[in-house]
């Protein structure tokens, strides 16, 4: 998957995202999550992420994202 990141980056994507509220993507551990980012991050590209939680459960999300924000060079955005 990092190869299809990183050969996407050349053609051109801005980043990755990540809908972690959606299956499958629910189940990704974070080291998944950063080895995708990584490629985005060393092209220049992005890493977006749709919350695992949302509502009272949202900052429990926002820890969860952290982790892959906290990545080398990580340029994160999260979504509600």
């Amino acid at each position: 998957m990092s190869r299809l990141v990183a050969d996407a980056m050349k053609q051109g994507a801005y980043g990755v995202a990540t809908g972690l509220i959606y299956s499958p993507n629910a189940y990704a551990k974070t080291d998944e999550l950063i080895a995708l980012s990584r490629p985005a991050s060393a092209a220049g590209g992005l890493y977006a992420s749709h919350l695992r939680y949302d509502g009272e459960k949202l900052r429990e999300g926002s820890r969860k994202r952290s982790p892959s924000a906290k990545a080398p060079d990580s340029r994160a955005r999260s979504f509600i």
